[in-house]
């Protein structure tokens, strides 16, 4: 696969940059990456250290994705997620790269009615976001910044977990997602990437509860409410109408 030749990578010690890495090294892809030791917030840093790799496409992943955290460090998490793509963007603008911005289903606010199948996700690329929280509001931003500053860009909206066993005693029973495993969800978007698509993409796997997910991987799971978490408000019903993805791995 020659669309691209060298793929950079931000946070590429997180959870899905990691996988990303794996699955690049699987498919014989050239890649290179920053973590913490690169400030996304530090534009002229980040531009520099995208234009010595020498790569045609950024896989932007670097983000502060602790929904609680963000409730009560909401400078840093503007910074990171807002000012940090924003930064890559305008790098990726200015050294006529691809960019491809790792979005959020919880860009949705989950209260639309669900009129589907029950496998079939509710949110189409096409409606209306509405944050409700204050990651989802610093991720919307990004995607709009994204859209704005970079000429070329593929926004994907998702949600992942890591491989293995659901890790927490407890799982959501009254909110719908199409997560997966993080690996099934890299190579979703390796495929997007590598297959040209521009704007936004929604990917994941069928319509679920979390709980229905984390049962798969720990039959003793029990069962919560989104409305037991008190720090931060969560969205019903974030499952994605997912986009079709042409099958290059």
């Amino acid at each position: 696969m020659t669309l691209f030749k060298k793929v950079f990578i931000t946070g590429c010690a997180g959870v899905l940059g990691t996988e990303i890495q794996e699955q690049l090294i699987k498919y014989g892809v050239n890649f290179t990456g920053s973590d913490k030791e690169v400030d996304i917030r530090d534009y002229e840093r980040i531009k520099k250290t995208i234009d010595k790799s020498k790569c045609d496409v950024v896989i932007h992943c670097a983000a502060m994705i602790d929904v609680p955290r963000c409730e009560i460090d909401k400078q840093i998490a503007y910074e990171v997620n807002y000012i940090g793509a924003t930064n890559v963007a305008q790098a990726c603008k200015e050294l006529n790269i691809q960019m491809v911005q790792i979005s959020s289903d919880y860009v949705y606010d989950g209260s639309k009615e669900y009129k589907g199948d029950g496998k079939e996700g509710n949110y189409s690329v096409n409606d209306y976001v509405n944050p409700i929280n204050y990651y989802a509001f610093t991720k919307t931003l990004a995607d709009i910044a994204v859209q704005h500053v970079s000429s070329k860009f593929l926004i994907c909206r998702l949600s992942f977990k890591k491989k293995g066993v659901w890790p927490y005693p407890k799982a959501f029973i009254d909110q719908y997602t199409s997560r997966d495993t993080v690996d099934v969800i890299a190579k979703q978007l390796l495929n997007a990437t590598f297959s040209g698509l521009c704007g936004v993409v929604h990917l994941g796997t069928e319509r679920k509860t979390v709980w229905e997910l984390a049962v798969r991987s720990r039959p003793d799971v029990e069962k919560i409410s989104i409305t037991d978490i008190k720090s931060v408000r969560l969205p019903k019903d974030t499952s994605l109408k997912l986009t079709h993805i042409p099958k290059i791995w």
